[in-house]
């Protein structure tokens, strides 16, 4: 996969594009870890922590007393121990993505004598001092794109540190920054220059927010938030938004529906379906804030793109109804079963959540409270006047904040607060989704039950046909004859935290590690 390019243009991104380690679950299946995992452009000097905290089994910190000549070089650190100093030398243990060729050194923390098969050909370089002791470090030019390093099958301690230079071996030059603009320092909060970067023209010629990476790729700052899915990932997809066929504008309908949604909400889920097509999806979905109790209608975009032609198959934004917001806490009583799956909270700041007529036109909204475990299951109206058919959920396992325990004197949920979630290592970003009755009706545009196809205009809601000049009207598109139906019955879950592809596994297989690129996601995301 190849991410989204920095909108700078000229200036060079850091040499490490992207990372993870292989963990393995069972004999034959294993995850994408990037826990106790950061990267650290130009900091290899002196007084520099080569663990990360919290770390495994909270071992004692390990700093760097001497980088020797490597002083300045990037440092990736790895998990220091625990579990992964069983990996042998035959399991492809950390996956590295380069932006282009680097010398790239591994501080041997075991006898130099004594190293797995695969590294024989680094050749030993200068040593380094480490939490008072001298190490050495092995070299080696690994190309750009995907490298695979594999473990130490116990032949030391602790797992290598890797440091990275440019393929002369000169350390990483600082990228230049616009005149007049703070500098963004790696590791740290982006200047908000830099997050702005990130724009797209919408349909309607004005500029919006669009989908930008967790951490930003030239100066290796935090966004403090993500937007799931790079779209540029799926070939299809990136040829459809370089013809500007396809715009993730982040706000495009909720503005003209006079909705102030927030921008860190916005997230995306790219996939090929396997059945000949690549979609997008774009959906107001935050799991952080309180609004999310008392907004009903939220900003829902679909895309499809033939996947062998490239040709963009339909464009379709509304905002969408998810209905009462449910406790999704909630269990059934032997007199009332379904009160599991349609309790209403009753939020001072909109009781009327608890009269909010229900119907299958409508979606849900199901949010979990703090003493139970649950998901968070979002399911979006999908309106027919669009061509729309079939059912979607989207779930998150480990919502930002759940609701408080707290009920009236009729025993309503009332969520008095939302609380963090106590991890800081593992919320916000674990979401997957399903098609409902998937085996059968699927998810799906049928042309001929929409409003119109070809180009059209519709209200925010995509339910009345307007003319083009109304203020608040909305483009679609729909391609004439079109009839394109998903149809699975697995779970689609995301792969890892760079690019974010959605895959399919079977039901009970779902496996996840955190997202949370070097512990960089804050509230609100």
């Amino acid at each position: 996969p190849t991410p989204t390019p920095p909108p700078s243009g000229t200036a060079q991104p850091a040499l490490v594009k992207a990372y993870w380690i292989n963990k393995i679950l069972d004999a034959t299946h294993t995850q994408t870890s990037v826990q106790y995992m950061q990267y650290r452009p130009r900091q290899f000097n002196a007084g520099l922590s080569l663990i990360v905290d919290p770390a495994p089994q909270q071992e004692p910190d390990f700093k760097l007393d001497d980088p020797g000549v490597y002083k300045g070089w990037d440092a990736l650190i790895m998990p220091a121990n625990g579990s992964y100093v069983a990996y042998t030398s035959s399991d492809n243990m950390l996956e590295l993505y380069l932006n282009r060729e680097a010398r790239v050194g591994l501080v041997w923390y075991g006898s130099p004598t004594d190293r797995p098969s695969w590294m024989s050909d680094w050749a030993p370089g200068s040593t380094v001092k480490a939490g008072g002791k001298t190490y050495t470090v092995f070299l080696k030019n690994l190309p750009a794109g995907r490298n695979l390093l594999q473990g130490i099958d116990r032949k030391a301690g602790r797992i290598y540190t890797v440091l990275l230079a440019e393929k002369d071996g000169t350390p990483t030059p600082t990228p230049a920054t616009p005149s007049g603009q703070p500098v963004p320092q790696p590791n740290t909060t982006c200047p908000d220059w830099v997050h702005d970067q990130y724009v797209v023209q919408g349909h309607d010629g004005k500029i919006y927010r669009t989908w930008h990476p967790q951490i930003d790729p030239v100066y290796w700052c935090y966004f403090g938030h993500e937007h799931g899915s790079d779209p540029s990932q799926l070939p299809a997809l990136k040829a459809a938004m370089d013809r500007g066929d396809l715009r993730p504008a982040f706000g495009y309908v909720s503005t003209k529906a006079q909705k102030d949604e927030t921008h860190q909400g916005f997230k995306l889920f790219a996939y090929d379906d396997r059945q000949g097509h690549n979609w997008l999806i774009q959906f107001h979905i935050g799991t952080g804030g309180r609004g999310r109790l008392c907004t009903r209608f939220h900003e829902y975009n679909v895309w499809v793109v033939d996947s062998r032609t490239t040709e963009l198959l339909a464009d379709l934004h509304y905002m969408t109804d998810t209905g009462p917001a449910l406790d999704a806490s909630a269990t059934g009583t032997p007199d009332d079963p379904s009160k599991a799956n349609t309790t209403r909270y009753k939020p001072a700041e909109c009781p009327e959540n608890l009269n909010i007529p229900m119907s299958n036109d409508q979606g849900r909204r199901r949010i979990p409270r703090i003493d139970r475990n649950g998901y968070e299951t979002w399911q979006p109206s999908l309106p027919s006047t669009l061509g729309f058919f079939g059912g979607r959920g989207y779930n998150t396992d480990n919502p930002q904040t759940r609701c408080s325990s707290s009920y009236d004197a009729q025993g309503n949920p009332t969520c008095d607060q939302m609380i963090r979630s106590p991890s800081d290592y593992d919320w916000g970003e674990n979401r997957w989704f399903i098609v409902a009755d998937g085996a059968t009706t699927g998810f799906g545009i049928d042309a001929s039950k929409a409003l119109a196809t070809g180009v059209f205009y519709t209200d925010t809601t995509g339910t009345q046909l307007v003319s083009s000049s109304d203020p608040t009207a909305v483009r679609q598109y729909i391609k004439p004859g079109l009839f394109v139906r998903h149809l699975t019955e697995d779970r689609w879950i995301p792969y890892d935290g760079w690019w974010v592809e959605y895959r399919p596994v079977p039901a009970g297989a779902v496996n996840f590690e955190s997202h949370n690129l070097e512990h960089s996601l804050q509230v609100p995301n």
